[in-house]
């Protein structure tokens, strides 16, 4: 039985067929493919290690078109144009966008937004959105890094934010920049970053081990004072 008739017998029986190298040399000869087959190209490294530089600004009316554009491209409950002028007119209310700068005949372009309040000891984060073609480039991380910059010991101490427990994506970005869950109720979970940046799963009013309290098994699958970050 030569090569060809084997072939079609497993294709009739469904079933795989091993071959010897000199067969596969054979049967690439015959159909004038070079063998072994060699790429050229060089594989693209992965985005998530090109990081760009980005600019943060405040964030200005005339931004408004690019930002509304950018949140209802890249999330599922965008906000509207109102939104962001309803949150911008509030006093304790800051809104920021970070640009990828321009390079030769490439304009700079907003790639980003940030929306946050400030309170008397933490800050809490209302809106963070970048466009789809810009994330994995660590806008992300530089937009919540000019938060972080602004904790310490005495004034500000932490940032608060809360998110639908079925983002994924957004949960997890929040846990690689440094926050941990506190507290999970009515499809919501509330993360939260220290000054230090040491993680606090658990709030000091709560009693851990009361049976009153299901959040902590449903985010980190346990009921320990001492449980391990589990998100």
């Amino acid at each position: 039985m030569n090569i060809k008739e084997r072939i079609q017998k497993a294709l009739k029986q469904e079933s795989g067929l091993r071959l010897s190298a000199a067969e596969v040399q054979s049967l690439a000869s015959v159909l004038h493919v070079g063998f072994p087959v060699t790429h050229r190209w060089r594989r693209k490294p992965s985005p998530s290690k090109e990081p760009l530089a980005g600019e943060v600004r405040f964030m200005c009316r005339a931004d408004l078109e690019s930002v509304v554009a950018i949140d209802d491209a890249a999330t599922e409950d965008a906000w509207g144009k109102d939104d962001y002028i309803r949150h911008m007119s509030q006093r304790m209310v800051v809104a920021k966008v970070i640009e990828r700068p321009g390079r030769g005949r490439r304009a700079r372009t907003i790639v980003g937004s940030l929306v946050y309040e400030r309170h008397q000891t933490w800050i809490d984060l209302k809106r963070i959105v970048v466009g789809t073609e810009y994330q994995l480039h660590s806008f992300g991380r530089q937009l919540i890094a000019t938060l972080q910059s602004n904790l310490n010991k005495r004034s500000l101490t932490h940032i608060r934010t809360t998110i639908d427990e079925r983002s994924l994506p957004l949960m997890l970005f929040f846990r690689l920049v440094g926050f941990a869950a506190v507290e999970a109720h009515e499809g919501k979970i509330v993360m939260e970053y220290y000054w230090d940046g040491e993680p606090r799963p658990y709030r000091s009013e709560l009693d851990c081990r009361s049976a009153t309290q299901t959040w902590q098994s449903e985010v980190y699958g346990d009921d320990e004072e001492t449980g391990g970050l589990k998100v």
